[in-house]
């Protein structure tokens, strides 16, 4: 038996709803997180920017922070680092910069202690099946 193909339209829709809810959950945070956002604002390509939600790479930037948040892991700001590259072809100086370099995105240290977090992919996906009529 085939295993059926994920249906786009509704990975997509998820996604972008899952998005939406960390962006909400991320603006009630911002005031008990004034000062750390004063030293470590979000970069202006930043998944909790709503701005970026129509930008190409933001459903894979979705699942990215989907699997950091369900696997309880870090999750790295991106400003400034070939990510349309896969990092197996980024070359040695590269990937020695990133991991000296590297910081935990600022939305993220923000978000990832929030109440429900871990439930908020699930929440998008019931969501965008009665969105979509599944």
């Amino acid at each position: 038996m085939k295993t059926p193909k994920p249906d786009r339209a509704l990975v997509s829709r998820a996604l972008r709803l899952f998005v939406l809810d960390l962006q909400a959950r991320f603006r009630r945070r911002v005031k008990i997180s004034r000062a750390f956002l004063r030293q470590n604002p979000p970069c202006h390509t930043c998944a909790f920017n709503p701005s970026t939600n129509r930008e190409r790479g933001a459903e894979a930037t979705a699942n990215s922070l989907r699997l950091a948040i369900a696997e309880q892991r870090p999750f790295y700001c991106h400003e400034g680092w070939p990510w349309k590259k896969p990092i197996p072809r980024w070359g040695a100086r590269t990937l020695r910069r990133f991991l000296r370099e590297r910081k935990f995105c600022a939305g993220w240290v923000v978000i990832v202690g929030a109440p429900g977090i871990e439930k908020a992919f699930e929440r998008a996906g019931v969501q965008a099946c009665k969105d979509l009529g599944r």
